[in-house]
């Protein structure tokens, strides 16, 4: 689940903490789920491109057949960052 975000702009932090409360990702066998607040949750098939230490590469498949590219950074055991862009990111706790 979503606690927070990292490095927004003072003007949108607050709403994007808001947003990131609302988001979620669920791993299931080679399923991952995302929901995003006031979007219908989407589940795709993902695999595992590469990892570099805590840093994780996934391909999520696309419904037009294409892959879309998540990095999320492995802080612990119970928390994870998912990469937004190269400075941005939503902070995930494991519920």
């Amino acid at each position: 689940m979503g606690e927070s975000v990292e490095n927004f702009d003072d003007e949108v932090a607050a709403a994007a903490n808001g947003w990131a409360r609302g988001t979620s990702l669920e791993f299931a066998g080679n399923e991952l789920t995302v929901a995003i607040p006031a979007e219908e949750p989407r589940t795709a098939h993902y695999k595992v491109v590469s990892v570099h230490q805590k840093n994780v590469r996934l391909g999520v498949a696309k419904n037009d057949g294409k892959q879309e590219d998540l990095r999320i950074v492995l802080d612990d055991e119970r928390s994870l960052r998912w990469m937004l862009d190269d400075n941005r990111s939503v902070v995930m706790r494991r519920q």
